[in-house]
C-alpha cells in the first residue's frame, strides 16, 4: 500500500534534488561557513 502524502511529496522532493545537481554543477555553491555567515549563526 502506498502513503499518499509519500507519494504526493516524491516529485517535488526530486525536483529539489535535480536543481540543487544544476546548481553545483554551475557554480552556485557556498561553503559551509559561507552559509553559517549568511544565517547569522557563525
Amino acid at each position: 500500500m502506498t502513503d499518499l502524502k509519500t507519494s504526493a511529496e516524491e516529485p517535488e522532493f526530486m525536483r529539489a534534488v535535480v536543481a540543487g545537481l544544476a546548481d553545483l554543477e554551475a557554480g552556485r555553491d557556498l561553503s559551509l561557513a559561507e552559509v553559517l555567515e549568511r544565517l547569522g549563526i557563525g
